[in-house]
């Protein structure tokens, strides 16, 4: 009996707490606001201060990725990184040297997450104009946009579309795989 009691309460706590686990998980923070990462890159004078230092320094700084925080919506993280990212580095991040991956005159056209897949789209401002000015500014684009939607859970592989191609990066030849 005693322990037909002790199971019956301790059930009925269980039940209670699980309710309220469930209850506080599907209900936003009161900011309806989160920090997540957005990912810049140094400039080749960041923190050098005029020193001497070896060509392989120089390419660890060129290929560095620096994580700022950003708050975003609760509602869309993945689309408010994106944003972020595009918007740049605030005020503060530019004194110290950091610079968006030549994201300038870009807006996101479509932003889609299914089975652990984002795919996004982007549109230039400036569509024939020369988007980057070297391999490594691809990759500097490329890599951003993947660290800032693979922080997400849900997002295992990045898909990325410019201007409606996926092989925006070639650098001698016009795109022609479309999306």
């Amino acid at each position: 009996m005693k322990n037909d009691r002790a199971l019956f309460f301790l059930t009925l706590v269980l039940v209670f707490a699980a309710g309220g686990l469930t209850s506080s998980a599907q209900q936003p923070p009161a900011s309806g606001k989160r920090l997540i990462w957005v990912y810049l890159y140094p400039s080749d004078e960041a923190g050098l201060e005029g020193r001497a230092i070896s060509q392989r320094a120089a390419r660890e700084n060129a290929l560095a990725m620096v994580p700022v925080h950003r708050e975003v919506s609760v509602v869309s993280p993945a689309r408010g990184a994106l944003e972020a990212l595009i918007a740049g580095p605030t005020a503060d991040e530019k004194g110290r040297g950091l610079l968006a991956p030549y994201t300038e005159g870009l807006t996101i056209t479509n932003l889609k997450i299914i089975n652990g897949t984002a795919r996004v789209s982007f549109a230039s401002s400036c569509g024939d104009c020369p988007r980057f000015p070297d391999d490594l500014a691809v990759w500097r684009f490329t890599e951003a946009i993947n660290r800032a939607l693979k922080q997400f859970p849900n997002v295992r592989r990045v898909v990325i579309c410019l201007d409606g191609f996926e092989d925006y990066g070639q650098l001698n030849q016009p795109p022609t795989k479309k999306c």
